[in-house]
Protein backbone atom coordinates (compact mmCIF):
# COMPACT_ATOMS: atom_id res chain seq x y z
CA UNK A 1 0.00 0.00 0.00
CA UNK A 2 1.26 3.51 -0.75
CA UNK A 3 2.09 6.02 1.97
CA UNK A 4 0.09 9.14 2.78
CA UNK A 5 0.91 12.28 4.72
CA UNK A 6 -1.35 15.11 5.86
CA UNK A 7 0.22 18.50 6.53
CA UNK A 8 -0.90 21.81 8.03
CA UNK A 9 -3.70 20.32 10.11
CA UNK A 10 -5.05 20.90 13.58
CA UNK A 11 -4.65 17.30 14.73
CA UNK A 12 -6.88 15.96 17.53
CA UNK A 13 -4.73 13.66 19.66
CA UNK A 14 -4.83 12.87 23.38
CA UNK A 15 -7.81 15.14 23.87
CA UNK A 16 -6.32 18.30 22.39
CA UNK A 17 -5.21 19.84 19.12
CA UNK A 18 -1.67 20.28 17.91
CA UNK A 19 -0.49 22.00 14.76
CA UNK A 20 1.08 19.54 12.34
CA UNK A 21 0.07 16.35 10.62
CA UNK A 22 0.25 12.58 10.37
CA UNK A 23 2.04 10.04 8.24
CA UNK A 24 0.27 6.87 7.19
CA UNK A 25 1.92 3.64 6.06
CA UNK A 26 0.20 0.37 5.20
CA UNK A 27 -3.15 1.65 6.35
CA UNK A 28 -2.02 2.66 9.84
CA UNK A 29 -0.78 5.82 11.45
CA UNK A 30 3.01 5.70 11.48
CA UNK A 31 3.82 9.14 12.89
CA UNK A 32 2.35 12.30 14.35
CA UNK A 33 4.60 15.29 13.87
CA UNK A 34 4.75 18.99 13.16
CA UNK A 35 6.21 17.95 9.78
CA UNK A 36 5.20 14.37 8.93
CA UNK A 37 7.47 14.28 5.88
CA UNK A 38 7.04 13.21 2.31
CA UNK A 39 4.82 10.39 1.09
CA UNK A 40 3.34 8.97 -2.10
CA UNK A 41 0.23 11.05 -1.51
CA UNK A 42 0.34 14.38 0.29
CA UNK A 43 -2.73 16.27 1.51
CA UNK A 44 -2.61 19.91 2.57
CA UNK A 45 -5.18 20.36 5.33
CA UNK A 46 -4.89 24.15 5.06
CA UNK A 47 -5.70 24.52 8.74
CA UNK A 48 -8.64 22.11 8.84
CA UNK A 49 -9.30 19.92 11.88
CA UNK A 50 -8.07 16.34 11.60
CA UNK A 51 -10.23 14.08 13.78
CA UNK A 52 -10.82 10.33 14.01
CA UNK A 53 -13.47 8.79 11.77
CA UNK A 54 -16.83 8.13 13.37
CA UNK A 55 -18.00 4.67 14.42
CA UNK A 56 -21.77 4.28 13.92
CA UNK A 57 -23.01 1.32 15.95
CA UNK A 58 -26.49 1.25 14.42
CA UNK A 59 -27.27 1.29 10.70
CA UNK A 60 -29.71 -0.57 8.47
CA UNK A 61 -28.22 -0.86 4.99
CA UNK A 62 -31.06 -3.26 3.94
CA UNK A 63 -28.56 -5.62 2.28
CA UNK A 64 -29.35 -8.30 1.30
CA UNK A 65 -33.00 -8.21 0.43
CA UNK A 66 -34.23 -4.64 -0.08
CA UNK A 67 -32.04 -2.93 -2.70
CA UNK A 68 -34.88 -0.56 -3.60
CA UNK A 69 -34.43 0.99 -0.14
CA UNK A 70 -30.63 0.73 0.29
CA UNK A 71 -27.64 -1.50 -0.30
CA UNK A 72 -24.13 -1.59 1.08
CA UNK A 73 -22.82 0.51 -1.78
CA UNK A 74 -25.20 3.43 -1.29
CA UNK A 75 -25.32 3.18 2.50
CA UNK A 76 -21.55 3.05 2.91
CA UNK A 77 -21.10 5.87 0.41
CA UNK A 78 -23.36 8.02 2.60
CA UNK A 79 -21.31 6.98 5.63
CA UNK A 80 -18.01 7.91 3.98
CA UNK A 81 -19.33 11.30 2.85
CA UNK A 82 -20.35 11.95 6.45
CA UNK A 83 -16.99 11.04 7.97
CA UNK A 84 -18.26 7.71 9.34
CA UNK A 85 -15.47 5.23 8.70
CA UNK A 86 -16.86 2.16 10.50
CA UNK A 87 -20.46 0.94 10.75
CA UNK A 88 -22.30 -1.91 12.42
CA UNK A 89 -25.15 -3.19 10.26
CA UNK A 90 -28.33 -4.57 11.80
CA UNK A 91 -29.58 -8.14 11.23
CA UNK A 92 -33.16 -7.52 10.04
CA UNK A 93 -32.28 -8.12 6.42
CA UNK A 94 -33.78 -10.67 4.03
CA UNK A 95 -32.83 -13.27 5.05
CA UNK A 96 -32.37 -12.26 8.65
CA UNK A 97 -29.04 -13.02 10.34
CA UNK A 98 -30.10 -15.84 12.65
CA UNK A 99 -27.35 -18.46 12.32
CA UNK A 100 -23.73 -18.83 11.23
CA UNK A 101 -24.77 -19.73 7.69
CA UNK A 102 -26.82 -16.55 7.16
CA UNK A 103 -24.11 -14.50 8.87
CA UNK A 104 -21.41 -15.83 6.55
CA UNK A 105 -23.65 -15.43 3.51
CA UNK A 106 -24.30 -11.78 4.36
CA UNK A 107 -20.64 -11.11 4.99
CA UNK A 108 -19.76 -12.64 1.63
CA UNK A 109 -22.54 -10.78 -0.18
CA UNK A 110 -21.51 -7.31 1.03
CA UNK A 111 -17.73 -7.74 1.03
CA UNK A 112 -16.06 -5.74 -1.72
CA UNK A 113 -19.01 -3.31 -1.86
CA UNK A 114 -18.42 -1.10 1.16
CA UNK A 115 -16.61 2.24 1.14
CA UNK A 116 -16.07 1.99 4.92
CA UNK A 117 -15.13 -0.75 7.37
CA UNK A 118 -18.09 -2.73 8.65
CA UNK A 119 -19.16 -5.16 11.32
CA UNK A 120 -22.32 -7.24 11.39
CA UNK A 121 -24.79 -7.59 14.25
CA UNK A 122 -26.64 -10.89 14.60
CA UNK A 123 -30.21 -11.33 15.77
CA UNK A 124 -31.38 -12.96 18.97
CA UNK A 125 -34.94 -14.21 18.65
CA UNK A 126 -37.05 -17.08 20.00
CA UNK A 127 -35.92 -19.41 17.21
CA UNK A 128 -32.13 -19.21 17.44
CA UNK A 129 -30.84 -19.70 20.96
CA UNK A 130 -28.91 -22.78 19.82
CA UNK A 131 -27.05 -20.66 17.26
CA UNK A 132 -25.81 -17.87 19.55
CA UNK A 133 -22.38 -19.36 20.28
CA UNK A 134 -21.64 -20.10 16.64
CA UNK A 135 -22.70 -16.60 15.62
CA UNK A 136 -20.26 -15.13 18.13
CA UNK A 137 -17.51 -17.39 16.76
CA UNK A 138 -18.33 -16.18 13.24
CA UNK A 139 -17.59 -12.60 14.35
CA UNK A 140 -20.91 -11.06 15.36
CA UNK A 141 -20.28 -7.58 16.72
CA UNK A 142 -23.36 -7.75 18.97
CA UNK A 143 -26.75 -9.46 19.26
CA UNK A 144 -29.91 -7.46 18.58
CA UNK A 145 -32.99 -8.03 20.76
CA UNK A 146 -36.45 -6.68 19.97
CA UNK A 147 -38.96 -6.76 22.83
CA UNK A 148 -42.05 -6.06 20.73
CA UNK A 149 -43.77 -7.83 17.83
CA UNK A 150 -42.27 -6.71 14.56
CA UNK A 151 -44.36 -6.35 11.39
CA UNK A 152 -41.48 -7.51 9.18
CA UNK A 153 -40.21 -10.47 11.19
CA UNK A 154 -37.87 -12.32 11.26
CA UNK A 155 -36.14 -11.55 13.50
CA UNK A 156 -39.17 -11.86 15.72
CA UNK A 157 -39.83 -9.91 18.86
CA UNK A 158 -39.06 -11.65 22.15
CA UNK A 159 -42.40 -11.43 23.93
CA UNK A 160 -41.98 -14.17 26.52
CA UNK A 161 -39.95 -13.23 29.59
CA UNK A 162 -38.48 -16.68 30.12
CA UNK A 163 -37.25 -16.72 26.53
CA UNK A 164 -35.74 -13.26 26.95
CA UNK A 165 -33.85 -14.39 30.05
CA UNK A 166 -32.63 -17.57 28.37
CA UNK A 167 -31.37 -15.65 25.34
CA UNK A 168 -29.59 -13.11 27.52
CA UNK A 169 -27.89 -15.97 29.34
CA UNK A 170 -26.79 -17.47 26.04
CA UNK A 171 -25.38 -14.14 24.87
CA UNK A 172 -23.69 -13.57 28.22
CA UNK A 173 -21.70 -16.76 27.68
CA UNK A 174 -20.16 -15.26 24.54
CA UNK A 175 -19.03 -11.97 26.10
CA UNK A 176 -20.68 -10.06 23.24
CA UNK A 177 -23.06 -7.20 24.04
CA UNK A 178 -26.83 -7.55 23.87
CA UNK A 179 -28.26 -4.54 21.99
CA UNK A 180 -31.91 -4.05 22.84
CA UNK A 181 -34.69 -2.16 21.11
CA UNK A 182 -36.73 -1.79 24.27
CA UNK A 183 -40.47 -1.26 23.90
CA UNK A 184 -43.32 -3.00 25.73
CA UNK A 185 -45.29 -5.02 23.18
CA UNK A 186 -48.75 -4.89 24.75
CA UNK A 187 -48.49 -1.16 25.40
CA UNK A 188 -47.43 -0.56 21.80
CA UNK A 189 -50.41 -2.54 20.53
CA UNK A 190 -52.83 -0.76 22.85
CA UNK A 191 -51.48 2.65 21.92
CA UNK A 192 -51.65 1.98 18.20
CA UNK A 193 -55.24 0.74 18.53
CA UNK A 194 -56.18 3.82 20.53
CA UNK A 195 -54.66 6.24 17.99
CA UNK A 196 -55.48 4.28 14.83
CA UNK A 197 -57.89 6.84 13.45
CA UNK A 198 -55.99 9.96 14.50
CA UNK A 199 -54.90 12.10 11.60
CA UNK A 200 -52.29 14.32 13.24
CA UNK A 201 -48.59 13.38 13.26
CA UNK A 202 -48.33 13.63 17.04
CA UNK A 203 -50.50 10.50 17.19
CA UNK A 204 -47.28 8.58 16.61
CA UNK A 205 -45.89 9.88 19.91
CA UNK A 206 -49.16 9.39 21.77
CA UNK A 207 -49.29 5.77 20.61
CA UNK A 208 -45.86 5.08 22.16
CA UNK A 209 -45.60 7.12 25.38
CA UNK A 210 -42.43 7.10 27.47
CA UNK A 211 -43.78 4.26 29.64
CA UNK A 212 -43.53 1.95 26.60
CA UNK A 213 -39.75 2.32 26.62
CA UNK A 214 -39.29 2.75 30.36
CA UNK A 215 -40.92 -0.57 31.27
CA UNK A 216 -38.93 -2.52 28.67
CA UNK A 217 -35.65 -0.86 29.70
CA UNK A 218 -36.34 -1.67 33.36
CA UNK A 219 -37.15 -5.30 32.51
CA UNK A 220 -34.13 -5.89 30.29
CA UNK A 221 -31.80 -4.27 32.86
CA UNK A 222 -33.17 -6.62 35.51
CA UNK A 223 -32.89 -9.68 33.27
CA UNK A 224 -29.42 -8.73 32.02
CA UNK A 225 -28.25 -8.42 35.62
CA UNK A 226 -29.61 -11.87 36.39
CA UNK A 227 -28.03 -13.32 33.25
CA UNK A 228 -24.69 -11.54 33.63
CA UNK A 229 -25.07 -10.02 30.15
CA UNK A 230 -23.54 -6.80 28.89
CA UNK A 231 -26.55 -4.69 27.97
CA UNK A 232 -26.60 -1.86 25.45
CA UNK A 233 -29.79 0.18 25.07
CA UNK A 234 -30.37 1.36 21.50
CA UNK A 235 -31.81 4.76 20.48
CA UNK A 236 -32.65 5.93 23.99
CA UNK A 237 -35.56 8.36 23.89
CA UNK A 238 -36.76 9.25 27.39
CA UNK A 239 -35.46 10.90 30.54
CA UNK A 240 -36.92 8.18 32.75
CA UNK A 241 -35.18 5.42 30.80
CA UNK A 242 -31.88 7.26 31.18
CA UNK A 243 -32.46 7.49 34.93
CA UNK A 244 -32.95 3.72 35.08
CA UNK A 245 -29.65 3.16 33.28
CA UNK A 246 -27.79 5.50 35.61
CA UNK A 247 -29.28 3.77 38.65
CA UNK A 248 -28.20 0.36 37.32
CA UNK A 249 -24.65 1.64 36.83
CA UNK A 250 -24.53 2.97 40.38
CA UNK A 251 -25.29 -0.55 41.56
CA UNK A 252 -22.31 -1.86 39.58
CA UNK A 253 -24.09 -3.23 36.52
CA UNK A 254 -22.55 -2.69 33.08
CA UNK A 255 -25.16 -0.96 30.91
CA UNK A 256 -24.31 1.26 27.95
CA UNK A 257 -26.58 3.44 25.83
CA UNK A 258 -26.75 5.31 22.55
CA UNK A 259 -28.94 8.17 21.35
CA UNK A 260 -29.67 9.40 17.85
CA UNK A 261 -29.24 12.99 16.65
CA UNK A 262 -33.04 13.13 16.29
CA UNK A 263 -33.63 12.36 19.97
CA UNK A 264 -30.82 14.69 21.05
CA UNK A 265 -31.71 17.70 18.91
CA UNK A 266 -35.48 17.59 18.24
CA UNK A 267 -38.69 17.35 20.24
CA UNK A 268 -42.43 16.88 19.79
CA UNK A 269 -42.92 20.35 18.32
CA UNK A 270 -41.38 18.99 15.15
CA UNK A 271 -44.29 16.66 14.29
CA UNK A 272 -46.48 19.45 12.93
CA UNK A 273 -43.61 20.86 10.87
CA UNK A 274 -41.89 17.71 9.64
CA UNK A 275 -44.62 15.07 9.44
CA UNK A 276 -43.34 11.79 8.00
CA UNK A 277 -39.75 13.05 8.22
CA UNK A 278 -39.92 12.66 12.00
CA UNK A 279 -41.58 9.25 12.17
CA UNK A 280 -39.23 6.71 13.72
CA UNK A 281 -39.36 4.32 16.68
CA UNK A 282 -39.01 5.01 19.46
CA UNK A 283 -40.53 8.42 18.81
CA UNK A 284 -38.99 11.83 19.39
CA UNK A 285 -40.51 13.02 22.67
CA UNK A 286 -40.86 16.13 24.82
CA UNK A 287 -38.44 19.00 25.30
CA UNK A 288 -37.87 17.66 28.82
CA UNK A 289 -36.81 14.30 27.40
CA UNK A 290 -34.62 15.91 24.75
CA UNK A 291 -32.93 18.12 27.32
CA UNK A 292 -32.25 15.20 29.64
CA UNK A 293 -30.73 13.19 26.82
CA UNK A 294 -28.54 16.09 25.73
CA UNK A 295 -27.34 16.53 29.31
CA UNK A 296 -26.73 12.80 29.49
CA UNK A 297 -24.62 12.97 26.36
CA UNK A 298 -22.62 15.89 27.72
CA UNK A 299 -21.95 14.10 31.02
CA UNK A 300 -21.07 10.78 29.38
CA UNK A 301 -24.11 8.99 30.81
CA UNK A 302 -25.07 8.34 27.20
CA UNK A 303 -22.03 6.63 25.76
CA UNK A 304 -22.46 7.03 22.03
CA UNK A 305 -24.31 8.79 19.25
CA UNK A 306 -25.64 6.32 16.69
CA UNK A 307 -27.98 7.11 13.83
CA UNK A 308 -30.35 4.15 13.42
CA UNK A 309 -29.99 4.97 9.70
CA UNK A 310 -33.09 3.25 8.28
CA UNK A 311 -33.99 4.26 4.71
CA UNK A 312 -37.39 3.69 3.10
CA UNK A 313 -38.84 4.54 -0.27
CA UNK A 314 -40.86 7.70 -0.71
CA UNK A 315 -43.98 5.56 -1.11
CA UNK A 316 -43.27 3.82 2.20
CA UNK A 317 -43.20 7.21 3.90
CA UNK A 318 -46.51 8.38 2.37
CA UNK A 319 -49.81 7.84 4.15
CA UNK A 320 -51.51 8.15 7.51
CA UNK A 321 -49.29 8.73 10.58
CA UNK A 322 -49.67 5.21 11.97
CA UNK A 323 -49.66 3.48 8.60
CA UNK A 324 -46.35 4.62 7.11
CA UNK A 325 -42.99 2.96 7.60
CA UNK A 326 -40.94 4.13 10.57
CA UNK A 327 -37.32 5.05 10.01
CA UNK A 328 -35.12 7.91 8.79
CA UNK A 329 -31.74 8.32 7.12
CA UNK A 330 -28.93 9.80 9.18
CA UNK A 331 -25.45 8.39 8.65
CA UNK A 332 -24.31 11.13 6.25
CA UNK A 333 -25.15 14.08 8.49
CA UNK A 334 -24.61 12.86 12.07
CA UNK A 335 -20.99 14.01 12.40
CA UNK A 336 -21.60 17.54 11.02
CA UNK A 337 -24.62 17.89 13.31
CA UNK A 338 -22.80 16.82 16.46
CA UNK A 339 -19.68 18.82 15.63
CA UNK A 340 -21.93 21.85 15.17
CA UNK A 341 -23.29 21.26 18.68
CA UNK A 342 -19.70 21.51 19.89
CA UNK A 343 -18.66 24.45 17.74
CA UNK A 344 -21.69 26.42 18.93
CA UNK A 345 -20.93 25.69 22.57
CA UNK A 346 -23.71 23.27 23.51
CA UNK A 347 -21.32 20.31 23.85
CA UNK A 348 -17.58 20.07 24.30
CA UNK A 349 -15.63 19.03 21.22
CA UNK A 350 -13.96 16.31 23.28
CA UNK A 351 -17.34 14.77 24.15
CA UNK A 352 -18.63 15.07 20.58
CA UNK A 353 -15.61 13.18 19.20
CA UNK A 354 -15.71 10.70 22.05
CA UNK A 355 -19.41 9.91 21.54
CA UNK A 356 -19.13 9.69 17.77
CA UNK A 357 -15.84 7.81 17.59
CA UNK A 358 -13.65 6.94 20.57
CA UNK A 359 -16.25 5.58 22.96
CA UNK A 360 -18.03 3.24 20.53
CA UNK A 361 -14.65 1.98 19.31
CA UNK A 362 -13.65 1.23 22.90
CA UNK A 363 -16.95 -0.53 23.58
CA UNK A 364 -16.23 -2.80 20.62
CA UNK A 365 -12.75 -3.68 21.86
CA UNK A 366 -10.87 -1.43 19.44
CA UNK A 367 -9.08 0.73 22.01
CA UNK A 368 -5.98 2.12 20.31
CA UNK A 369 -7.07 0.73 16.95
CA UNK A 370 -10.05 2.86 15.96
CA UNK A 371 -11.55 6.07 17.26
CA UNK A 372 -8.18 7.70 18.00
CA UNK A 373 -5.32 9.40 16.21
CA UNK A 374 -2.19 7.75 17.55
CA UNK A 375 0.71 5.71 16.22
CA UNK A 376 -0.41 2.18 15.34
CA UNK A 377 -4.11 3.00 14.98
CA UNK A 378 -6.04 2.41 11.78
CA UNK A 379 -5.76 5.46 9.53
CA UNK A 380 -9.47 6.30 9.68
CA UNK A 381 -9.29 10.06 9.49
CA UNK A 382 -11.53 13.01 8.73
CA UNK A 383 -10.57 16.54 7.71
CA UNK A 384 -13.22 19.02 8.84
CA UNK A 385 -13.47 22.64 7.80
CA UNK A 386 -15.28 25.08 10.06
CA UNK A 387 -17.56 26.69 7.52
CA UNK A 388 -21.28 27.31 7.45
CA UNK A 389 -23.58 25.45 5.08
CA UNK A 390 -27.14 24.20 4.84
CA UNK A 391 -27.84 20.46 4.68
CA UNK A 392 -29.30 19.71 1.25
CA UNK A 393 -31.49 16.66 0.74
CA UNK A 394 -30.36 16.39 -2.89
CA UNK A 395 -26.80 15.69 -1.70
CA UNK A 396 -27.76 12.48 0.11
CA UNK A 397 -26.04 9.37 -1.24
CA UNK A 398 -28.59 7.09 0.40
CA UNK A 399 -31.55 5.79 -1.58
CA UNK A 400 -33.75 7.02 1.25
CA UNK A 401 -34.56 10.71 1.54
CA UNK A 402 -36.64 10.99 4.72
CA UNK A 403 -34.80 13.10 7.30
CA UNK A 404 -35.79 15.88 9.68
CA UNK A 405 -32.50 17.72 9.15
CA UNK A 406 -32.81 18.91 5.53
CA UNK A 407 -32.40 22.67 5.60
CA UNK A 408 -30.49 22.67 8.89
CA UNK A 409 -27.55 25.04 9.09
CA UNK A 410 -24.29 23.40 10.21
CA UNK A 411 -20.82 24.79 10.87
CA UNK A 412 -18.75 21.68 10.08
CA UNK A 413 -17.96 20.57 6.54
CA UNK A 414 -16.61 17.05 6.01
CA UNK A 415 -13.86 17.78 3.48
CA UNK A 416 -11.67 14.68 3.13
CA UNK A 417 -12.14 11.18 4.53
CA UNK A 418 -9.51 8.47 4.75
CA UNK A 419 -10.46 4.86 5.53
CA UNK A 420 -7.63 2.45 6.26
CA UNK A 421 -5.15 4.84 4.69
CA UNK A 422 -7.09 5.25 1.46
CA UNK A 423 -8.69 8.54 0.43
CA UNK A 424 -12.39 7.84 -0.01
CA UNK A 425 -13.69 11.41 0.00
CA UNK A 426 -11.85 14.46 -1.37
CA UNK A 427 -13.32 17.97 -1.29
CA UNK A 428 -16.65 16.47 -0.13
CA UNK A 429 -16.87 14.17 -3.17
CA UNK A 430 -16.72 10.38 -3.15
CA UNK A 431 -13.54 9.48 -5.05
CA UNK A 432 -12.48 6.11 -3.64
CA UNK A 433 -13.35 2.48 -4.27
CA UNK A 434 -15.31 0.09 -2.04
CA UNK A 435 -12.26 -1.16 -0.13
CA UNK A 436 -13.78 -1.25 3.36
CA UNK A 437 -13.07 -4.43 5.29
CA UNK A 438 -15.03 -6.65 7.65
CA UNK A 439 -14.13 -6.06 11.29
CA UNK A 440 -14.92 -8.12 14.38
CA UNK A 441 -15.06 -7.13 18.04
CA UNK A 442 -11.65 -6.86 19.68
CA UNK A 443 -10.36 -8.69 22.72
CA UNK A 444 -12.89 -8.32 25.51
CA UNK A 445 -10.56 -6.94 28.16
CA UNK A 446 -11.87 -5.72 31.54
CA UNK A 447 -11.60 -2.17 30.19
CA UNK A 448 -13.76 -3.09 27.20
CA UNK A 449 -16.38 -4.69 29.42
CA UNK A 450 -16.61 -1.56 31.55
CA UNK A 451 -16.83 0.82 28.59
Amino acid sequence: MTSLSIHNARVWADGRFFEGGVRVEDGRIAALARDPGKADTVLDAAGAMLIPGAVDMHVHFRDPGSPHKEDFGTGSAAAALGGVTTVLDMPNTKPAVLDASSFTAKRTAVSGRSFVDFGLIAAADPSNQAHIARLAEAGAAAFKFFTYERRDAPPAGILDDATLLDLLRAVAETGVRAHVHAENDSLVKAGRARERDSGDWSAHLRSRPALVEEEAVARTILFAREAGALLHVCHLSSARSLALIERARRSGQIVTAEATPQHLLLDEKGYALLGADLIMVPPVRTEEDRGALHMGLASGAIDAVATDHAPHTDDDKTGAPLAISTGLVGVQWSYPLMLTEALEGRLTLARAIDAMSTRPATMLGWRGKKGVIQVGADADLVLVEQSASVLDRSALASRGHSTPFAGTRVRARIRDVIVGGRVQVADSQLVGAPTGVFVTPGVRSPETRKA
